[in-house]
């Protein structure tokens, strides 16, 4: 059989998901499983299956590496008989679609937009699962808070000074610490870093 003659099968990296809004983001099905078409999620095992590229290009000219749970892809590799035939097997069906996206958690939006109206931020748009804001009127900055994943993230190019990385992350810090009731104490603080940096640099000048 031609599946037989050909070697689909490049390698494999095991790999166990632990950022898992960081592939499911990616949209479609690139952070899905290629065999049964679920979102991979924290602490499941997958492989990044990698293919020879000279015989799945002249085969499967559309499909690339590929990730799937660990699971399935060894027992392909018991049922078909070996590593290329799972391959073989994969491709030759359809890829399927995401069956389980993170779903919206509304409440914690709707704690979010109360973070929002009490600091006096500024909503700039939102989405179905996105929502910019900058810190106010003034302040242009966009950050982007993600509905499914509770994520921040700042989105702009303007801050690249030696210490807008700290500003950015303390900011980020305090509005998760509201969000998720987190003890101040365990946020981060700008400041806290620049007095380690100030000490750290006394001891080395032996004051």
């Amino acid at each position: 059989m031609e599946k037989q003659e050909k070697n689909y099968f490049g390698g494999k990296m095991p790999y166990t998901m632990s950022g898992e809004h960081n592939w499911e983001k990616k949209g479609g099905t690139k952070g899905a499983c290629r065999q049964c078409g679920q979102y991979i999620k924290n602490d499941e095992d997958y492989y990044l299956v990698i293919i020879n590229w000279a015989d799945v290009r002249q085969d499967f000219p559309k499909e690339g590496n590929f990730i799937i749970h660990q699971k399935e892809f060894d027992t392909l590799v018991d049922v078909t008989g070996s590593e290329s035939n799972a391959v073989y097997h994969i491709f030759s069906h359809k890829k399927p679609r995401a069956k389980n996206p993170t779903q919206v958690d509304e409440e914690r939006v709707e704690r979010f937009k109360g973070i929002v109206a009490r600091r006096g931020f500024r909503i700039k748009s939102e989405t179905k699962n996105r929502i910019t804001f900058t810190p106010g009127f003034r302040d242009k900055s966009p950050y982007i808070f993600d509905k499914r994943f509770g994520t921040i993230e700042y989105s702009g190019r303007g801050m690249n000074g030696l210490f807008d990385g700290l500003i950015i992350k303390e900011f980020v810090s305090r509005i998760r610490e509201e969000l998720y009731d987190i003890p101040k104490e365990q946020g981060f603080r700008a400041l806290d870093v620049v007095e380690k940096a100030t000490k750290q640099v006394d001891e080395w000048m032996g004051k």
